[in-house]
């Protein structure tokens, strides 16, 4: 059995790997350290997938 097939479901960062790319590519807001995002485009994807 592959690790795909072991997984419950695939992490966020796979299941949103598209979206997560497009508001790295678009956010110009400051990002905390280490941080891929903004709180303004983390937020962002929250309330989006959330609904």
């Amino acid at each position: 059995m592959s690790e795909q097939q072991k997984m419950q479901r695939p992490p966020a960062e796979i299941q949103y790997a598209e979206q997560l790319a497009l508001l790295a590519e678009l956010d110009n807001q400051p990002r905390p350290p280490g941080w891929a995002l903004s709180l303004n485009a983390a937020g962002a994807l929250f309330w989006v997938t959330k609904s």
